[in-house]
């Protein structure tokens, strides 16, 4: 699934284009990822984390309930059906997941996955699986840096929220009477799930800063 939500959003979305800030927010482009996201989080992630002991973490399941709304809200549950911001759908639905496909090897042997981690870390384990957990470590810490912490902050507070600013100040008429309230709930959830990005990032440079800090050493505060 993940995967396939990449692909998608490498092949729809480009960082640079010659649209209009309307065009961006209010014209329908790529609209099936907001509909996949809410699907997934309405019958796969939200029911198995709160069926599934080990995966009912509540700032994870706040996570999945914000991108189920954010996701009904970019399809247009509160817009008359009419999509808003669909443009970067492919982005914050799609690219960035790219930093989830190793997070899920890494996940698997953690060790609230008792089973599996005693399986991973008792030699029972073929080497090929701990060189595997090992290289998805630093895939999911490169991709997640570059991605959820640089790349998703700098499209919400460079790209979306200047032209959300922009189609706020249109006539209803202008802009195909979407009302208000989806554009400023979008900004708001954007902004939200940056800080929240930027946050998780900080404590994934803090494990990179552990991980390459001799264990004599104290690591630096940041």
């Amino acid at each position: 699934v993940l995967v396939y939500m990449t692909i998608e959003g490498l092949t729809h979305w480009t960082l640079f284009d010659n649209l209009t800030p309307e065009e961006r927010i209010l014209t329908p482009q790529h609209g099936h990822l907001p509909e996949f996201v809410m699907g997934l989080m309405a019958f796969w992630d939200i029911p198995t984390g709160l069926l599934t002991p080990s995966l009912c973490d509540l700032p994870m399941m706040m996570h999945h309930f914000a991108m189920l709304a954010t996701a009904a809200v970019a399809h247009g549950i509160l817009s008359g059906s009419k999509p808003v911001l669909s443009y970067t759908a492919p982005f914050f639905f799609g690219i960035i997941e790219i930093s989830s496909i190793p997070l899920l090897v890494v996940d698997l042997f953690h060790p609230k996955h008792r089973a599996w981690h005693v399986y991973l870390t008792k030699d029972a384990a073929p080497n090929v699986l701990t060189r595997l957990n090992d290289a998805c470590r630093v895939m999911f810490a490169i991709l997640f840096l570059t991605f959820r912490t640089i790349l998703f902050p700098y499209v919400t507070f460079f790209k979306v929220l200047p032209d959300l600013r922009v189609v706020t100040k249109l006539t209803l008429e202008e802009r195909n009477d979407v009302p208000n309230l989806p554009l400023y709930l979008m900004g708001f959830l954007n902004g939200f799930f940056s800080f929240l990005r930027m946050y998780w990032g900080y404590v994934v440079f803090r494990h990179v800063l552990k991980a390459f800090t001799p264990k004599t050493a104290k690591v630096p505060k940041v």
